[in-house]
Formats: C-alpha cells, structure tokens, sequence
C-alpha cells in the first residue's frame, strides 16, 4: 500500500512533507514505534492491520472528484481508472467494492417526511467534505482501539487508583487564527478558570483550617470569557452549531449575528476594516479570529450510509471495529444533521444493537409530541459540540482527582540553553521579555499577587524555631524556649522576646492589616517582618562566622608553625644522612677503582699473548700449505685436458651423423605435404563436378520453365472463348503467379551456386599454383 509513495504523495501529509528535522531519523522512529507495540502485546497481525487502515486513510484523502457529463449537481471519482488508483486502493484497504465506496461518498441517504428514505446525490463540496469525515472517523476509530488496547494490556481497570498527566498547549496566537485555535484557546481557558478556582480554595481552606481571619480578595476571574464562548444560545460555539444548520448558512452571516450579538460585550470586539474578523479578550490577551472556513471545518457529515458500509467490509478487523458496542461507547451520542427538508445521520452511536435501518441507528430520539403522538426527531451533532463534551468530561474527571500544576516555561525562542555554547564558562540565553508573557498568560504573576496579598511567608512551628532561635542573645531564654513541648506557644514567646520586640514592626499596621500571626500548625507573615527577621538572622550567622573563622585561622597558624618545626628537624636527618651515604658512596668508589686497575693490567698482559700466539699459528699454516697448493694445481691441469679430449671426441662422433638426422626429417615432411596438397586437389575437383551438374540441371529447368511460360502466355493471349468459364481464367493466372515465384527462388539458387563455383575455381588456382 506504500511501495512507490512518498510523504508527499498524500494530501494529508503534503502540509508537513516539506519539514526536515536535522537530527530526526524516520527509519529509526519507525523501528520505534513497531518496538513500542511488540512491547505492549500487538501481535504482527494487529500492526499489519493497524498500518493497512493509516494507508487507507492515506489513500482516502487522494481521492478527488468531478463533475458528471450529465448532471451538474452530482459528482463522481475523477482520475484514472486501474488498481493503482488511489479511489481502488482504498476500497481494497477497506475490504469493500469501488462502487460501494464510491456510492457512500457521491450519495447521501434522506429521510423525508411523508416520503420515507430517499437517496439524494451530493456535489463535489458535498463529496469532498464526506470524504473527509469518513477519512477522520476511520482514524478516530483507530485511535481508540489502539488506547483500548493498550490498556488492556497493561491492565488498566476503570475503578481503580490513577495518576494521570494532562500535557496541553498554551494559548495560540498566530497571524491567521481559525476553529482550531478557538478550540484550543477555549480548552486553556477552561483549565485557567479550574486553576484560578483551585488556587483560591486552597488558598481560603488552609486560612480556615488554621484559624486565621483573612479578608478575602478580589481574585482574577474568566468566567465571563468561558460563558461568552460556551453558553447557550448565545455563546460563539452554540451559534456556530446552529448556523451548521441553516439553510444556506455561511461563515459571513454567522459572523454578523456574532457581531450583533455580542458588539457590547467587553470580551468582545470586531476591527471594521478586517472583513470576517473578531476578536476575543482571553486571559492571555486579545486573539484576532478569521470566520473564514469556521463552518466548514465544524460539520460533521459521517452518515449511516459511511458506518454500514465500513460494517459491512470483507475484512474483520473493520467490520468488528464499526460493528462492535465497544466503538459505540466511545463514541459520542448519534445524531442526524437536518439538510434541505430531511436528515441525514451525522454520528453512529450502537453499531451492534439496532439495524441498519432503524431511527436509533440512524441517531433518533423519539419523544412525545403535544398531541400524544411519537415523533421520531434528529439530533444534532458538531465537532464543537463533541469536542465540548469531551473537554466536559474531562474536567468532571479532573474535579475527582488531586491536581498538582508544573507551569513549564520557555527560556528563549531559538530553543538555545545558552549565548554561545564554544566558550569555556557559558551564560545562559535567557529572553526576559518571553518569560515574563508566560508567567502572565499562565496565570502565575495573578496566583502569587493573590499570595503576597495575603501572608506569603508559611512556616511550621518548628521550622521557624529551628530557623529563627539564633537571633536570641540570652541562653537562659533559649533554654526556656527548648524546653516549652507546644509549638504555638513557644513562637508566641519568641516573637513576644524583647529583643525580637525591637526588631519588628508593630504587628498591626497602620491600615489595620496584622503582619503577622500564629495558626494551629503553621506562622502567618508578610514579607516585611519576615525580611527584618531574615537580615537579623543574617547579620548573627555572619558574626557567628566572623567568630569560627577567627578561631580557625589561630589554630591554622599553630598546627602550620609546629608542622613547620617538625618539618625543620626532618629536614636537618635527612641532610645528615645523606652527607653519610655520599662519604661512604666515594670510599666504595676507591676501592672499586683499585679493582678495576688491577683486572685492566691483566687484560693487556692477556691480549699481548694471545695476539703473538695468533701470528705464530698464521705463519704455520702459510708453511704448510704452500707445497700443497702447487701439487693441486698441477693434478687440475691434467684433469683439465683429459676432459677436453673426451669433449672433442664426443663432438666429432655428433657431427658425423648430424647430416643423416636432417636428411631423414627432410624426407618424412615432404612426404606428409605432398600426401595433404593431392589430398586438397581431389577435394576442389570434387567439389567443382558437383557444383556444374548441379549449375547444369539448374540450367535445363530454367529453360523448360521459359517454355512452358511462352506457352502459357500464349494461351492466356490468344483469342476469348465464349464458352471457356472465369474460373479457369482466374486459376491459370494464380498458377502464373506462383510459377513465377518459383522462378525467382530457383534465380536465386542460380545465382548462389555460381558464386560458389567461382570461389571454388578461385580456391582450386590457389592450390595450383
């Protein structure tokens, strides 16, 4: 399903094609990926159908349409025809017929009122856009079975404890901002409004439960924004599903009733020369909104006619995928969008427990009408309005839990740790500016402006004890102060010290606001005494310092003075000693020189006799060898012309029978040639009386054919017989044509044996001469 394709040869991926991560290997990510699923149980048979529905998605999103020859309303697959087609390949993927998908996306089902079911075709827009919807909801449906699998792999149970990590994006603000950002800036908002409530509560129930009275302040709220964007009918989400189903609704007109709407609203506002733009006041900050294509991207146009014909597939991964009540219950409600006078059904809710045909598979409710009858009505179903109750849910499921907040910050733009990372002591790269709009958009300046606001500084009993005690002069009171067993009443007595008196400030201000105060488990302060208690506390380390340094730099100064003295009287050993050693190095010295003397007397005395010994010998063996020397000369020379002798006779004896030896060579060769050239003259004579009989009896048909082609003719030319019939005419000719045919080949053939005849009278000359 992929050999041959490229990241780009898909519309889907063509967005993001272009990208080049430089340290990013795809290979290698994949081979990652296939090991995560190993890892968590997916069989090969799993990944393989997992990879077939992500290339049928792939394949889906290639399949463009056109306009019939005869009927501009309607639309058709448009492109080649074959199995390489993308419309083919996704059919096969899927496990069902090209006319079935291709009925599913050109044609929509209508259920009118009084008429029944209706099949009604749909435009290229119409095509395109359930196209689409099919290609979402078959990876939405993927993707759910993927987590469902996982967690029953690893043996998730619904009831069970959990700790759960929510990792979101922040608030989005681009040059172009549509529905996607609406939806992710609505989520942050969400968020924000928990976590302002979060921080204020907590805030509220730890001053409750330590009994401390605490005016409460005015706390950063965005409820309005979250009613402007949710609340029903009037919020931007609710009137953007509604102008979904309208009637000729478009992106401008809903523009325009928002406007009107909502020109009032303080969190609202529109820049009158930017058509088809709004802008919303988040927390965050102001975010500009194009409406362009805000209702395109909300519909939903899965139909029943996508979820049967994904049911009905050959392959049983899909049809159990969209067949089983597993899907259904992680999908949302069924609904059925209201389009020119019928319905048509937007979301499959029980794919296995009602028949394709019945109102509940097709997303009807029944319910009472005034007149006691049952009326079977459509739901109504968006991606806004799915994507709010999912985004409802989760925050119901994140009110039963206990949050914890890590508030991420990005120190700098180029995603850089420092300024210039080659040097040896590098400084951090650290964009102020970025930081601070982060802090801000997140809510944290507003959570510790609400803190400092209220008494930032919270320490236990004990820690401000274990903290603070320094600060007392008098041991008798820090005695006292150890030995009080509470806690409450031992900071009492602290902070009640004389000398603490005088370092802090009135502990009611001038505004009536207490700066401090002493709960059941924990001290209250502002950051004011906290501060005088802090510099005091500094400036008694740094004496208590001042003091320990003193007192280790005398002892310092004594161990080095005593090691110094130590050190002197080694040192003078150490001299001593080796003043010894040399002495006694120099007197073994001596005595090795005398030693040496005495063994190099010897050695010449030695040398001189063993070289007289040498010559003596040298002139012996001179003595001796000389009348050897002339006697082996003498016996080479005799040697030498018994052996020329022998060679000559030799030589002479060879010489003799040398012309015999050639003679005979002779006669044999010449022999063996003359037999090989009579040989070669009776194969060319051979040779030449067959090629002139075989030139003579090509010669004498040749002539028998000329006359009995004269004949012929003359018998075709010769006066018309009245009574002779067509047919032998038309024989006769066909005889002619082919006789003369054959006259050709046998020319032919004429031709050929004289060339051979004159290369074998040529060959025969040759051997002749």
């Amino acid at each position: 399903a992929f050999a041959g394709y490229t990241a780009c040869s898909f519309e889907y991926l063509q967005a993001s094609a272009g990208l080049r991560l430089e340290q990013a290997d795809d290979a290698q990510d994949f081979e990652a990926t296939l090991a995560a699923m190993r890892t968590v149980g997916f069989s090969l048979a799993e990944v393989t159908n997992v990879l077939r529905v992500l290339a049928a998605v792939l394949h889906i999103g290639n399949v463009q349409f056109q306009v019939p020859a005869r009927n501009s309303e309607a639309s058709e697959v448009a492109g080649v025809k074959g199995p390489e087609a993308s419309h083919d390949l996704a059919a096969g993927l899927l496990g069902v017929t090209q006319a079935e998908l291709q009925g599913v996306f050109c044609m929509r089902t209508m259920q009118a009122p009084g008429e029944g079911v209706i099949r009604m075709a749909n435009n290229i827009h119409q095509a395109a856009e359930s196209r689409d919807a099919l290609a979402r909801h078959i990876y939405h449906a993927l993707f759910g079975h993927v987590v469902e699998r996982t967690n029953r792999s690893i043996g998730f149970k619904e009831d069970a404890l959990f700790c759960g990590v929510l990792d979101i994006f922040g608030f989005e603000f681009f040059k172009t901002n549509s529905f996607e950002q609406l939806c992710i800036n609505f989520t942050n908002e969400l968020l924000q409004q928990y976590f302002n409530t979060f921080i204020f509560e907590n805030e509220t129930q730890l001053y409750r439960d330590e009994g401390i009275s605490w005016a409460s302040l005015e706390f950063p709220d965005n409820g309005e924004i979250v009613a402007l964007l949710q609340q029903s009918p009037g919020g931007v989400f609710p009137m953007l599903d509604e102008e979904c189903f309208v009637v000729g609704g478009t992106s401008s007109s809903w523009h325009a009733k928002l406007v009107r709407a909502h020109e009032r609203h303080p969190n609202f506002s529109f820049v009158r020369h930017l058509q088809n733009t709004f802008v919303i006041q988040h927390f965050a900050g102001p975010v500009t909104y194009t409406a362009e294509g805000f209702l395109t991207k909300n519909k939903d146009r899965l139909t029943g006619d996508h979820i049967r014909c994904l049911a009905g597939s050959s392959w049983p991964f899909l049809s159990e995928l969209f067949g089983e009540p597993a899907f259904a219950g992680g999908a949302s409600p069924s609904n059925v969008q209201r389009e020119r006078g019928g319905s048509t059904p937007s979301r499959y809710t029980s794919f296995g427990q009602n028949s394709p045909g019945s109102p509940a598979s097709l997303g009807m409710r029944n319910f009472e009408s005034p007149n006691g009858t049952r009326v079977t009505r459509a739901q109504r179903n968006t991606i806004s309005n799915e994507f709010r109750n999912q985004l409802q849910d989760l925050m119901n499921q994140i009110g039963t839990t206990q949050p914890h907040f890590v508030r991420c910050i990005k120190p700098n733009p180029q995603s850089r740790p420092f300024i210039d990372a080659s040097k040896p002591d590098p400084v951090p790269l650290l964009n102020r500016r970025s930081v601070v709009e982060q802090l801000r958009y997140q809510g944290v300046l507003e959570a510790i402006r609400v803190a400092r606001a209220g008494y930032p500084v919270r320490l236990c009993h004990g820690d401000f004890i274990a903290e603070f005690h320094c600060i007392l002069e008098d041991p008798q009171l820090r005695k006292r102060l150890s030995a009080i067993q509470d806690e409450a009443i031992a900071v009492s007595e602290f902070l009640s010290a004389p000398q603490v008196e005088k370092l802090l400030p009135p502990r009611e201000a001038s505004n009536g606001i207490q700066l401090w105060a002493i709960g059941r488990t924990r001290v209250f302060m502002k950051q004011q005494p906290f501060t005088v208690l802090r510099a005091a506390q500094a400036r008694v380390k740094q004496t208590s310092a001042v003091r320990i340094q003193a007192n280790w730099r005398l002892r310092s100064a004594k161990c080095k003075a005593a090691a110094r003295f130590r050190g002197l009287i080694t040192l003078q050993a150490h001299f001593r000693g080796s003043l010894a050693r040399r002495r006694a190095v120099w007197s073994r010295r001596d005595r090795a020189a005398t030693g040496i003397e005495a063994a190099m007397r010897t050695f010449l005395v030695c040398s001189r006799f063993h070289r007289a010994r040498t010559a003596m010998l040298v002139i012996q063996r001179w003595s001796r060898m000389h009348p050897r020397r002339r006697r082996f000369v003498q016996m080479r020379l005799h040697a030498v012309r018994i052996q020329a002798w022998w060679r000559g006779w030799l030589r002479r004896i060879r010489m003799r029978r040398l012309p015999q030896l050639v003679l005979h060579i002779q006669r044999h060769w010449r022999g063996a040639a003359g037999r090989r050239l009579a040989w070669d003259h009776r194969l060319a004579s051979i040779r030449l009386r067959r090629a002139v009989r075989q030139l003579v009896r090509t010669r004498a048909r040749n002539l028998d054919h000329r006359r009995w082609r004269q004949k012929m003719l003359d018998m075709y030319r010769g006066p018309k017989s009245p009574k002779a019939p067509e047919r032998e005419k038309e024989q006769s000719l066909k005889d002619y044509i082919s006789l003369e045919d054959e006259n050709r080949r046998r020319e032919t053939e004429v031709l050929q044996l004289r060339s051979e005849l004159q290369r074998l009278q040529w060959k025969v000359e040759r051997t002749k001469s």
